[in-house]
């Protein structure tokens, strides 16, 4: 097993390469067993996020869940990620002792007394896809829903779209604020 060490940047992150591909990160966030409903709203509270990076605290203000959550849905995942894959373990940079939070992360350090992670663009991209998959089967379904009810139209710049006001809420309410950030 190949052991990777985690690095001390001079710029006092601490980052470290790991062997997981774009398509590698597609099939382990389709895969049940390692990507929990815990895992999967953490890695979307990072990539809602500017530049996919935050701290647990800061999401904790954001989303409301303790940050606890946040810090062990990562660890977790991230164990089972470095198991799944099995090829590697990652040393922590000042000790032998095994991390697991760069399996999930490119990078880390302490801003204002808080740990930012920087989610790994490998893993960003594979999540993208996620979502925009996602956003494309709810459109489908919302959009199956309004062509059996009686719809109303409303003006868009596009064309005109019909939509039901309970079909236009329920998305309206699904749609985080950070979208922007796709």
């Amino acid at each position: 097993m190949n052991e990777i060490k985690l690095i001390k940047n001079g710029d006092s992150t601490y980052s470290c390469d790991v062997p997981i591909s774009r398509e590698d990160w597609s099939a382990i966030l389709s895969d049940k067993k390692v990507t929990t409903d815990a895992a999967i709203n953490t890695l979307l509270s990072f990539y809602f996020m500017p530049e996919q990076r935050s701290s647990c605290s800061d999401l904790e203000k954001i989303y409301g869940r303790k940050s606890g959550y946040y810090l062990g849905a990562i660890n977790q995942f991230c164990r089972k990620v470095r198991k799944l894959i099995g090829t590697f373990t990652i040393a922590d940079h000042d000790s032998n002792g095994e991390i697991y939070w760069p399996v999930a992360m490119a990078c880390g350090r302490v801003e204002k007394g808080l740990f930012v992670w920087q989610l790994r663009k490998e893993l960003t991209e594979a999540l993208r896809d996620r979502v925009i998959d996602w956003y494309i089967s709810l459109y489908s379904r919302i959009r199956t829903r309004l062509e059996k009810s009686d719809p109303l139209k409303i003006s868009s710049n596009c064309r005109d779209m019909p939509v039901t006001k309970e079909c236009s809420n329920a998305l309206a309410s699904t749609l985080p604020t950070r979208i922007r950030y796709l």
